[in-house]
């Protein structure tokens, strides 16, 4: 994965870092000239690199908790991952800073929340499942024992008293009282956590309104839920939630669709390309951020990829430059491809079309990045071919001329079809009879699939645990038939 970050982003991570930090010494009225040194010291990290000055700044306001050890634990994994995704770690840390001043805390778990939904679910869980357990504990440790309270989108028990006690001691206290007690805060994580995946694998697209709303919903109706069974009044935190969440997915479903065609015109595309035209389209307008393009060599992965992007409104770019939507051709071959789709993700891309004739490999590849969905292009079949044949040959050849070669072709590609159609054209207009231009072109031509090629693709439809869409049905086209090749038992 390439480490150069563009100056732009080094800068923001920079100024928001320091901002957070200079916001923390202020909400615990700190002036020292030693701990001015520390958003300082964050921001110039930041300048190296976005995620270190993050992580360096989590790292550093545990260290100057009355429990550093805990309060460091309890950070360590979102301080690693800060690395990746330090957008989210930064609104991360204002959300835990800030949980004791609802609504505005429980509206900054919404923005949260909102913020996740760009990185991939195993890091979402765990940002939303470590501001659960670090709110709680920071809180348990400053309010009176027994008492309860709502933090930011959590429920504490106080501690009260354990100032002067050992780390464990509290850790044991908090344990006891908050995580199996009565705010039942291990349930409460792992609810957080799941919500958070969702977000995640929710995505953001316009057809994706359901998958934006309904964890947040859950998230709001557990804290609801929770605050009645407990006797204890949450106020506006879960509507503050909902609100600062609906805001944000509101913008960006705005500008989603302002950006997306009502209707779809279909460009004039072989009768073999309509079917992943239309696949792609659908998956690229319902907010679709992975997606593979695959099937043999030389059969319009490209030219449906490019048709797709213009009928959907969507810029695409051939460049990793954290841009709307990037198209990778061959994309089994680049090296460390999962690395720099995770990267690119968690930048802001759009989409990310993965464009490949071996998909096994690809899939192996990407080491267990989630495909959203996979679109086949396939070989144009017998009724395709013969429509193709008609075209090019514009009446040149006769019906029974065209079905013989439409018949002669299933073992080529749709490049390939069109160069023999050529050919063929040309021949006629040479002086040689159908039959015979036919006959010289195929011997000099000859088809250029592969059973491999095929039986690749079938094996990936088979193992792919996703949405396929693109190919005709089997009933109607069986995929073993495509080039005409028998299934290998």
């Amino acid at each position: 994965m390439s480490s150069k970050r563009s100056f732009g982003e080094r800068l923001l991570a920079a100024a928001a870092t320091l901002g957070l930090g200079y916001l923390a010494l202020l909400s615990w009225g700190v002036r020292s000239s030693e701990a001015q040194l520390v958003p300082l010291t964050a921001a110039a990290l930041s300048l190296a690199h976005p995620g270190l000055g993050a992580a360096a700044l989590l790292t550093l306001l545990s260290a100057g908790e009355p429990m550093p050890a805990v309060e460091l634990l309890l950070a360590a994994p979102v301080a690693v991952l800060a690395f990746r995704y330090w957008r989210q770690a930064l609104v991360w840390a204002l959300a835990v800073l800030l949980s004791g001043r609802n609504p505005l805390g429980a509206a900054l778990f919404g923005a949260l929340l909102y913020s996740l939904a760009a990185a991939p679910p195993r890091v979402a869980a765990t940002y939303a499942a470590f501001y659960a357990l670090l709110t709680s504990f920071r809180w348990a440790l400053m309010m009176p024992a027994g008492a309860l309270s709502w933090k930011g989108a959590v429920i504490v028990e106080g501690l009260g008293g354990l100032s002067g006690s050992s780390e464990l001691e509290a850790l044991s206290a908090w344990l006891r009282t908050n995580v199996v007690g009565r705010p039942r805060l291990l349930l409460v994580t792992l609810i957080y956590a799941a919500v958070g995946a969702a977000v995640a694998r929710g995505g953001r697209g316009v057809g994706k309104v359901a998958a934006w709303l309904v964890p947040p919903l859950i998230a709001a109706a557990a804290i609801h839920l929770q605050a009645t069974t407990l006797g204890l009044s949450v106020g506006h935190g879960p509507t503050a939630m909902l609100a600062a969440y609906g805001a944000l997915a509101a913008t960006e479903l705005r500008r989603l669709a302002a950006r997306a065609p009502r209707a779809l015109r279909q460009p004039p595309l072989a009768p073999s390309l309509v079917q992943p035209w239309r696949g792609l389209c659908g998956v690229l307008r319902g907010g679709g951020r992975l997606v593979v393009v695959f099937g043999p060599p030389r059969c319009g992965k490209s030219t449906v990829v490019r048709e797709a992007l213009r009928a959907c409104g969507l810029p695409s770019y051939r460049r990793a430059e954290g841009r709307e939507v990037l198209h990778i051709e061959g994309a089994e071959a680049v090296p460390e491809l999962a690395a720099r789709v995770e990267e690119l993700l968690e930048r802001g891309a759009r989409a990310i079309v993965l464009e490949s004739s071996r998909p096994l490999a690809l899939l192996s590849s990407l080491q267990g990045l989630r495909v959203e969905a996979a679109v086949y292009v396939p070989p144009p079949d017998e009724e395709s071919r013969r429509l193709i044949i008609e075209r090019a040959a514009g009446g040149l050849l006769g019906r029974e001329e065209v079905g013989r070669l439409a018949r002669a072709t299933a073992a080529y590609s749709l490049g390939a079809l069109n160069a023999l159609c050529d050919l063929v054209v040309k021949r006629v207009r040479e002086g040689l009879e159908p039959e015979r231009a036919i006959e010289l072109a195929l011997g000099e031509l000859p088809g250029d699939l592969t059973p491999e090629d095929v039986l690749e693709c079938e094996a990936f439809i088979q193992s792919f645990k996703g949405v396929v869409v693109g190919f005709y049905a089997p009933a109607r086209r069986p995929l073993a038939a495509t080039a005409g090749y028998p299934r290998k038992a």
